[in-house]
């Protein structure tokens, strides 16, 4: 059973639970009380989203593993490389 909140994007609710307060788009940020209610229906729009990001998470490495006979997997120093980037356009001046 699909909970019905009226927004068609749950990505635009956010959650401030120390504060006890909620943004909702067209209402800004609410305070409310911890009751079961509130607190259960912006866990189940978190789970949500949880689920459609590893929806789509698995089916890329699925599509992957299908389409190549052998992956490499690396990890890389994003922060690093963009650093270094930064630095490439100075020498080329």
């Amino acid at each position: 059973m699909e909970a019905r909140t009226g927004f068609r994007d749950a990505k635009q609710i956010k959650l401030d639970q120390r504060n006890n307060r909620v943004f909702l788009p067209k209402l800004g940020w609410i305070c409310y009380r911890n009751s079961r209610e509130v607190l259960g229906e912006l866990q189940t729009q978190q789970a949500k989203l949880a689920n459609a990001h590893r929806n789509f998470l698995h089916k890329a490495t699925t599509r992957i593993s299908q389409n190549h006979a052998l992956v490499f997997v690396e990890d890389l120093q994003v922060r690093n490389m963009s650093k270094s980037a930064a630095g490439i356009g100075d020498l080329c001046a």
